[in-house]
């Protein structure tokens, strides 16, 4: 037989003989000399085509199905065994199972699985653990803006500047700071704000500057107090500062003689409720946004199979299904829907599937390494 694999792409329904209950299912990708040589058993079979090559109907043995791939291996890369019902509404469904520890999710299926008519996808179930944290690398920095008294006044202090990470040992680091706390000096007279050389600290002493402080939060999962603890922790004794949750204005607020700055893409501010903005010592600040400790409510599963939904103004959304995340952290997300909807795919050949999991903004759901397990159903489309 010439040096070519003939792959079985839809699941073979054959009546056996012996018990006409049965069905022999061939996996993709099968070899078709492997399914022969396993099931040889006469076979009541109704092949519809092979590639526009018509076969006979009748009692056959797969030995000779082995003889008619030959004759045609010129004209046909691919087998398709149809199920005995020529009727269309007797399509299969099946399923594909998905098991990764990724949000982003790719699966290539170089041979291609064939869809001969329309046919609809939908989700059957999501299950994984809620390791989501609220505070991540990208939201948690908190840069403290002291005024010029606390500048230290002898040389040998003014080589160092104290580079504080709210879950460490606090540590003197010399001039050569680390590139993730790196300082800044603001000037509050001009609103001004330049980046520094690590080394030119001396420079904050000039110029009438104020001397910042980076705070770095460890990554987790916090309440608001519990990040108002590691803020009260870190302020210096000699500075009165005073920061609480108003849980009846469901706010933040803060006073005392430091000032934030909220302004770094970093920050940790909009988890607290304040925007992305410089707030002044010795005065009394209100969070003005509702307190967002925990930023993701909504799971949504996208499929690169459709393009048939709207997201508010966006039309030819990809999302099959979203549901509120009411699963406290730690506990076990499952989301099997009664009625899953259903939408027409937008290829007839399958060669990859791309899934992504998101928040309701769109962002990438990050589950700490947890496995994610998606069962996706696909139907024809009646």
């Amino acid at each position: 037989m010439p040096d070519k694999t003939y792959v079985i792409k839809e699941v073979a329904m054959v009546d056996v003989v012996s018990n006409m209950e049965k069905m022999l299912i061939a996996k993709p990708p099968c070899n078709i000399n492997v399914f022969s040589a396993r099931h040889r058993k006469t076979l009541r079979y109704v092949v519809d085509k092979v590639h526009g090559i018509p076969w006979n109907v009748g009692y056959m043995d797969l030995e000779d199905v082995e003889e008619q791939v030959r004759k045609t291996v010129d004209e046909a890369d691919l087998i398709y065994i149809k199920g005995l019902d020529r009727d269309k509404s007797e399509k299969m469904t099946f399923h594909i199972s998905i098991n990764d520890k990724s949000s982003d999710i790719v699966r290539e299926y170089p041979s291609g699985i064939m869809f001969e008519t329309p046919y609809m996808v939908g989700l059957k179930s999501f299950v994984t653990y809620n390791s989501i944290f609220n505070v991540t690398s990208k939201n948690n920095r908190i840069v403290f803006v002291i005024p010029n008294d606390d500048v230290p006044n002898t040389k040998d202090d003014a080589d160092h500047v104290d580079v504080i990470t709210l879950d460490r040992t606090l540590v003197k680091e010399s001039k050569h700071l680390e590139n993730e706390s790196k300082e800044f000096t603001y000037d509050f007279h001009t609103g001004e704000e330049e980046e520094e050389e690590e080394e030119n600290i001396d420079t904050k002493r000039k110029n009438n500057n104020n001397i910042r402080v980076t705070h770095i939060l460890d990554e987790g999962i916090y309440e608001v107090e519990d990040i108002l603890q590691k803020i009260r922790a870190k302020v210096p004794k000699n500075r009165l500062f005073k920061i609480i949750l108003d849980t009846e204005k469901q706010c933040v607020k803060f006073e005392g003689g430091i000032g934030i700055d909220f302004r770094s893409s970093k920050s940790i501010g909009p988890l607290l409720g304040f925007e992305r903005q410089m707030y002044r010592a010795d005065k009394l600040h209100e969070s003005t946004l509702r307190v967002d400790i925990f930023p993701i409510n909504m799971i949504r599963i996208r499929c690169n199979l459709v393009k048939s939904n709207i997201s508010d103004y966006k039309f030819h959304d990809d999302t099959i299904h979203e549901f509120p995340l009411d699963s406290e952290p730690g506990e076990k997300i499952i989301e099997r829907p009664v009625f899953p909807s259903f939408y027409r795919i937008n290829t007839d050949t399958l060669h990859l599937l791309h899934l992504k999991i998101v928040d309701q903004d769109n962002r990438i759901v990050d589950f700490r390494g947890e496995r994610v397990n998606i069962l996706l159903e696909f139907r024809p489309d009646k």
